[in-house]
């Protein structure tokens, strides 16, 4: 019975790392649109709209990707780096859920 409830939380940890994936991904869409046209997007996730620009979504997909680093320039100005903090706390919580999800699998396979 337990292996099907920690199968489940398995399940829910998987789903919630995908969201963060997405949100991410929003993150690094609207740090484009800073860098590149100097302005905020009007919603953050945008980027997931059919009408989004789809070369620039592309781009963001791959701008970050996990275990690379987010790295910051003395040039940026204040927008940019802020977004560029929040994507690396972003970040961040990815490696805690994939922790997560590989303890849970462990435990589920030792039980």
């Amino acid at each position: 019975m337990m292996e099907h409830v920690f199968s489940i939380f398995i399940a829910l940890f998987l789903i919630v790392l995908l969201v963060v994936y997405a949100y991410k991904v929003a993150l690094q869409y609207e740090l484009l649109h800073l860098q590149k046209k100097k302005k905020r997007p009007l919603n953050r996730w945008e980027c997931w709209k059919s009408t989004a620009n789809k070369p620039l979504r592309n781009e963001a997909l791959m701008l970050y990707p996990l275990f690379f680093p987010v790295e910051t320039d003395d040039r940026d100005n204040e927008e940019i780096k802020e977004q560029k903090s929040s994507i690396k706390r972003v970040n961040i919580l990815m490696y805690w859920i994939l922790i997560m999800v590989l303890l849970f699998a462990v435990y589920v396979s030792k039980s």
